[in-house]
């Protein structure tokens, strides 16, 4: 399957597959009116944002995933894990066929940096993959999601290299 870094182009592949990583992800784990809200018109602003700054490397399997890495966002990280995986989504039709990390791979760039990750708990599909390429679970963070607590597990990948070997 073809990876690719992401351009304008793809914004509307990648707000489709993230409204329907979102309705096949998170029913049960988040409140379904946030799942709804954010729909189709509400990720193309984002992406077409997000990919016009250019602050991050986005990468693409078009129809089937994408993957975000940019600049660590929390602070207490910063120096250890200086970037993040600030978004990953792979449709579930593609689950365990290889994509997930070729995505990753492609977002991480040919010289990956420590890197920090955030998976809603519950999600335990991300937390396996995550924790089979090697990254280990290093805390946890209380959020509110429209009035519900959910809570955000912190995973990190000290040497990303080793992602990089078959």
């Amino acid at each position: 399957m073809l990876i690719k870094d992401a351009t304008i182009d793809d914004v509307e592949t990648i707000a489709q597959i993230h409204v329907q990583a979102w309705h096949e992800t998170y029913p049960g784990l988040l409140p379904e009116a946030e799942i709804v809200k954010r729909d189709l018109p509400y990720r193309r602003a984002i992406w077409s944002k997000m990919i016009t700054r250019g602050e991050s490397r986005i990468a693409v399997a078009p129809g089937a995933g994408f993957a975000q890495v940019g600049p660590q966002q929390n602070s207490d990280l910063r120096d250890t894990h200086p970037e993040e995986l600030l978004s990953f989504y792979v449709l579930r039709a593609y689950h365990g066929k290889g994509i997930g990390l070729a995505l990753l791979r492609h977002a991480l760039g040919p010289q990956p940096r420590p890197f920090s990750a955030l998976v809603l708990e519950g999600n335990n599909r991300a937390c396996g993959f995550y924790e089979k390429i090697g990254m280990r679970q290093a805390g946890r963070r209380k959020d509110d999601v429209a009035g519900v607590t959910v809570y955000d597990l912190i995973y990190l990948s000290d040497a990303p290299d080793h992602i990089f070997q078959d």
